[in-house]
């Protein structure tokens, strides 16, 4: 069956899965163009965050259910943004010994290993898409880590630097 949602608009869609993140519930579905046939749906299976669902529906409609593994769907993924057209790279990483410790304790992602981990420096290559989330994650380690490779994301990251930078230089 089908449910028809309040988010930010009117949204029916195909659930699929419940996943957490960061302490947050998210509803993984496709949403139906708007003609609402079962036969018609748009795009992928996108993750609907369940405090910003209102006026929930379930709808006697049906669907033919796609062949969805939310773990292989995730697998090469940091938090809850779907790839899009982030391809799958090898990312480097450098830390700060004091912040390398906690990088050990609790990794960043399950393809994480570790390179160099010495006095001054934890290194760790990590096999994901960088999506959105990662980036996050990545600038909330501020001056701690750097960004090795590869040399596009090592890239978006120090811009994003500079854009932050020249809010604080106004």
């Amino acid at each position: 069956m089908s449910v028809s949602m309040e988010y930010q608009k009117t949204v029916v869609l195909e659930p699929y899965a419940l996943k957490e993140f960061r302490y947050r519930w998210y509803l993984l579905g496709r949403a139906f163009s708007k003609n609402d046939s079962s036969s018609d749906v748009t795009g992928n299976v996108k993750a609907y965050g369940l405090d910003r669902i209102s006026e929930l529906d379930i709808k006697s409609s049906t669907f033919k259910r796609l062949n969805y593994d939310v773990a292989k769907a995730y697998h090469d993924l940091f938090g809850i943004v779907s790839k899009n057209n982030h391809p799958l790279e090898e990312i480097i990483l450098s830390f700060d010994a004091h912040q390398g410790q906690y990088i050990k304790s609790l990794p960043l992602h399950h393809s994480q290993e570790i390179m160099t981990d010495n006095e001054t420096e934890l290194r760790i290559r990590l096999k994901l898409h960088p999506t959105y989330d990662f980036k996050q994650e990545i600038l909330s380690h501020g001056e701690r880590v750097t960004v090795i490779s590869p040399e596009s994301f090592r890239e978006e990251i120090a811009n994003e630097y500079r854009r932050i930078l020249q809010k604080y230089q106004q």
